[in-house]
C-alpha cells in the first residue's frame, strides 16, 4: 500500500491524538527514512527510485505535521471538518489581543535597547504560555470539544509568532 493513502498518524503507527510520544515519533521517523531513503535505491530501477523518493517525501511531510503541536492540531481539526481562517475571530479576543500587543511592545523595547535579560524573561514567559495553551488544546481534543481546540490553536499561533520574533532577536542570522 502506498503511504500517500494514509494519514500522518498511520505513517507513524500512532493513535490519532493530539497527545503523542515525540521520542517514539522521532524513532519511527528514523526507521522509515532508513527503509525509504532514495540513497538505498540508487541501483534500483527508475520506477523504484521514483517510488522511494515519493514515499520518503511523504514521510518527511507527515513527520513535520506531527512533530509540531500547532500543525498537529490543525491536522486534527481538519480531520474533524474544521479549519482556522484569517477571518476567524477569537471569542473574547479584546483582552487577549491587548495582552499580545503589550508583549509585542515589550519585545520591541527590549530588543531596541539591547536588554538581553528582558528578552530572556519574555522567552521564559512565552514558553510557559505555549506549554499551557498546548495543554488546553490537548484537553479540548481529549474531550471532543473541537470548537475549543480551534480557539486554543488560534491563540497558540500568537505565542508561536512571539517565539519566532524572540528567536530572531536572541539569535539573529549571520
Amino acid at each position: 500500500m502506498s503511504l500517500s493513502l494514509l494519514n500522518p498518524f498511520t505513517h507513524f503507527c500512532s493513535p490519532v491524538s493530539y497527545r503523542l510520544n515525540v521520542e517514539a515519533l522521532k524513532e519511527r521517523f528514523r526507521q522509515l527514512q532508513r527503509q525509504l531513503h532514495p540513497d538505498r535505491f540508487s541501483t534500483a530501477s527508475p520506477e523504484e527510485q521514483e517510488f522511494s523518493a515519493g514515499q520518503s517525501a511523504l514521510v518527511n511531510r507527515a513527520y513535520s505535521t506531527l512533530l509540531k503541536p500547532y500543525s498537529r492540531g490543525l491536522y486534527l481539526l481538519e480531520l474533524n471538518g474544521l479549519t482556522i481562517d484569517e477571518k476567524d475571530t477569537l471569542t473574547d479576543a479584546s483582552g487577549f489581543l491587548e495582552e499580545m500587543w503589550e508583549v509585542r511592545e515589550s519585545l520591541d523595547d527590549a530588543a531596541n535597547t539591547g536588554d538581553l535579560a528582558a528578552l530572556l524573561l519574555l522567552q521564559t514567559t512565552n514558553n510557559a504560555n505555549l506549554k499551557n495553551i498546548s495543554d488546553e488544546v490537548a484537553a479540548s481534543f481529549d474531550s471532543g470539544d473541537y470548537t475549543a481546540a480551534k480557539e486554543c490553536l488560534a491563540r497558540m499561533k500568537y505565542f508561536i509568532n512571539i517565539e519566532e520574533s524572540l528567536k530572531d532577536r536572541l539569535d539573529p542570522p549571520p
